[in-house]
């Protein structure tokens, strides 16, 4: 999975998509996979259902998952502007410790994938 990642955080999400979708094919119940799949549809223009699907996945498997949580719940409440479905999700990633343990940590994580800084 490591290479993945390392795709996604260079921009090169059609690489990180195809070793997301290895990952998910060895092992379904693992949430990374589908954390990633669904972080690097949320990179792309007009991919937003596609994050929502596999960002769900990964919440499904991991609920107390604070990053995927954090995707989750920023692209239904920015992107899909319905933040009656967005909140809970951001609000769990807060509850949930990590990285994501107040507001300011959740925005520095969105903007350190978006930009990679």
């Amino acid at each position: 999975m490591g290479k993945g990642h390392a795709y996604k955080m260079n921009n090169q999400l059609d690489s990180a998509i195809f070793y997301a979708e290895k990952a998910i094919s060895c092992d379904k119940s693992d949430s990374y996979g589908y954390q990633l799949m669904g972080s690097a549809y949320f990179a792309m223009d007009n991919k937003t259902d596609m994050a929502i699907e596999y960002l769900s996945k990964a919440v499904e498997l991991e609920p107390m998952n604070n990053w995927s949580n954090v995707m989750l719940g920023l692209t239904l409440y920015y992107f899909k502007n319905d933040m009656k479905k967005g909140l809970p999700y951001i609000n769990m990633a807060l509850k949930s410790g990590g990285r994501a343990t107040n507001g300011y940590m959740v925005i520095l994580d969105l903007f350190s994938f978006i930009w990679g800084i």
